[in-house]
């Protein structure tokens, strides 16, 4: 019995670091996504897009990793550690990539209206893309901090 409780210890001392390993590398994620690229409206469209799903690929394989852990945790009744940082992060990214996608689509639909001759426009659908699309503004607006 003692020698499994300093297996436990041992390996929660393990777990421990691996938590900080990944803590830092959240923090990286972070100031890359806060990169003065991502935040410039005149950056490359398409280099900041896939940087940005770059990122959002290794926060997927952290919130992986943070999953695993916390079941370690669980496992060996040990205090569960949360991942607040890595939360947001990963929420942060999300928003960002949605943002620039958002508008690489709105030029999209724009340049397809400016083509066509102005009878041929259907108000409808320019009104229900409109609307999609101040509803993203509002939220990305909520969620995403300010640049700066």
């Amino acid at each position: 019995l003692a020698d499994r409780d300093a297996n436990i210890e041992k390996f929660c001392a393990h777990l421990d670091k691996d938590i900080a390993t990944l803590s830092k590398k959240v923090k990286e994620v972070k100031l890359k996504a806060q990169g003065a690229a991502i935040l410039d409206p005149n950056s490359d469209m398409d280099e900041v897009l896939e940087s940005l799903e770059e990122l959002h690929t290794i926060m997927n394989e952290l919130q992986e990793k943070a999953t695993e852990y916390k079941s370690y945790q669980k496992q060996f009744k040990v205090d569960v550690t949360r991942f607040d940082e890595l939360e947001e992060t990963h929420a942060e990214v999300r928003m960002k990539q949605q943002l620039w996608e958002s508008l690489k689509s709105w030029d999209v639909v724009t340049g397809e209206w400016f083509e066509k001759k102005f009878e041929e426009l259907n108000p409808e659908d320019i009104t229900q893309k409109v609307q999609k699309y101040a509803k993203s503004v509002f939220q990305m607006e909520r969620g995403l901090p300010p640049n700066g």
